[in-house]
């Protein structure tokens, strides 16, 4: 059965993130944003990405540490990832309106 697995905030603080158009536009980048608004009430994983995808997204943000995690990190590789190092394809105004007049998670 593959189905996306949402990613729902436990924290205020993670909730108010929702509410950032920037942190909105890096879901979006990555992949974690539904396809069409009000598809789901969260972001979500979507259920193709394999194991080492998630790894390698993570990797994105900064090393992980063995120590913390509950696998063997030698079970997963790194795969090269469809996202840009830049900001390059960020509006050209610096302005995400179109994911706030969107309503994603409403």
């Amino acid at each position: 059965m593959k189905v996306s697995c949402p990613i729902i905030p436990w924290t205020e603080i993670e909730a108010s993130a929702l509410r950032s158009d920037l942190f909105l536009f890096l879901l979006h980048r990555l992949g974690l944003l539904p396809p069409v608004p009000h598809a789901g009430l969260y972001p979500r994983i979507p259920s193709e990405w394999s194991t080492d995808t998630i790894y390698s997204v993570a990797l994105s943000f900064g090393p992980i540490d063995q120590q913390k995690v509950d696998f063997d990190l030698s079970l997963v590789n790194k795969v090269e990832l469809p996202i840009p190092n830049s900001l390059a394809d960020m509006p050209a105004d610096g302005q995400f309106d179109d994911y706030e007049n969107n309503n994603y998670f409403s």
